[in-house]
């Protein structure tokens, strides 16, 4: 009140006036923290699952390659590497070659 005179002097404590804040930073933090870990986790889920098939597909091709004419791959999906895997299950065989 600059003309009477007088002033009001007001003291509050730091930690009692950053309280609301540093309570939303800790939110923010964990709330991220929880965030980031989903994320690794879809992440690592959806990098298994299209390592699987190919790494099968690699495997039945080397057993194939070292003389195992038997081998069958899984062909469990409907994307190309299923269709791939139908069409080596599939393939004839020239005559001649003993099974």
């Amino acid at each position: 009140m600059p003309e009477s005179g007088f002033y009001l002097v007001v003291k509050v404590d730091q930690a009692e006036a950053f309280a609301p804040v540093n309570a939303f930073r800790n939110d923010v933090v964990v709330f991220g923290a929880l965030v980031m870990a989903a994320a690794a986790i879809l992440g690592i889920w959806f990098a298994n699952s299209i390592n699987r098939p190919v790494l099968a597909l690699q495997k039945g091709v080397l057993a194939f390659r070292n003389g195992d004419l038997h081998v069958r791959l899984p062909s469990r999906s409907r994307e190309e590497l299923g269709g791939l895997s139908r069409d080596f299950n599939a393939m004839d065989w020239p005559t001649g070659v003993k099974l």
